[in-house]
């Protein structure tokens, strides 16, 4: 699994690695997390697929219980 911020520093988007980790591994579960993602940030992550978003800030048994639904797959729309 990838966990990632979508803002990253120097420019980087989080869904740039989400990209290159779906190349290297089809099958990789991505979680993406941001407090300052814009709807347009978020909606190009989710054309990656197989991608989960929390917006932060979140408690901590939210981000336990999105990465345990998409590691079982149950790929709950946040």
């Amino acid at each position: 699994m990838l966990l990632a911020d979508l803002v990253l520093p120097g420019g980087m988007s989080g869904t740039q690695p989400a990209v290159h980790g779906k190349g290297a591994h089809p099958g990789i579960k991505i979680l993406l997390m941001s407090r300052y993602a814009d709807e347009g940030e978020r909606t190009e992550s989710h054309a990656v697929g197989n991608v989960e978003f929390l917006r932060e800030p979140f408690p901590g048994d939210l981000l336990a219980r999105t990465v345990r639904d998409a590691l079982d797959g149950a790929g709950a729309e946040l």
